[in-house]
């Protein structure tokens, strides 16, 4: 299945999902506002997304999305941790925000960016975040600080993707210290 954000002709923007097998597309959402940013949960049963300046998310085969945050601030792009237990989403504030992926209820925020934060991505043992930002720059995060940043870009970043490679040997998860 492929999950992703169309506007079907109309202009405005729904979840749907297409089966790859027989092609079967299913509208998930259908909303005034635009529904964008889906996210496959790591089970493969529930889809986050962003609608209007908040997180969503949708289970399979239900007809109801349950907002899991109601923030100050403008929240977007949405990713799940790889064992499902936390929604990373990006910031207007210029931070990044871990939610409790069960109650939405904010558990992190954070900061280091100047900008938007248009883009979050997870290495997939969840020891890394990576966070592209309006302010031109790509921050990596392990243990809640920034290990890294890759400054002075020409312009600003939309979507980020990290490598599957490991970029140290022995990490802890990235929330272990604070969240476990």
């Amino acid at each position: 299945q492929i999950a992703f954000a169309w506007d079907g002709g109309n202009g405005n923007f729904d979840i749907y999902v297409q089966e790859r097998a027989t092609g079967a597309l299913t509208r998930l959402t259908n909303h005034p506002a635009p529904d964008l940013s889906p996210a496959w949960s790591p089970d493969g049963r529930e889809i986050a997304f962003a609608m209007s300046g908040s997180i969503w998310k949708i289970r399979l085969g239900e007809d109801v999305a349950y907002e899991l945050t109601a923030h100050a601030t403008y929240d977007s792009d949405p990713v799940w941790s790889p064992d499902g237990q936390w929604i990373v989403s990006g910031s207007e504030d210029g931070t990044v925000i871990i939610w409790n992926a069960t109650n939405g209820q904010e558990t992190l925020s954070l900061k280091g960016h100047a900008g938007l934060v248009t883009s979050v991505a997870f290495s997939p043992d969840g020891a890394t975040l990576a966070s592209g930002s309006g302010d031109k720059t790509i921050k990596l995060w392990r243990d809640c600080r920034i290990v890294h940043s890759f400054d002075d870009h020409k312009g600003a970043f939309h979507t980020t993707a990290h490598t599957a490679r490991t970029h140290a040997p022995h990490t802890r998860a990235l929330t272990e210290n604070r969240l476990a």
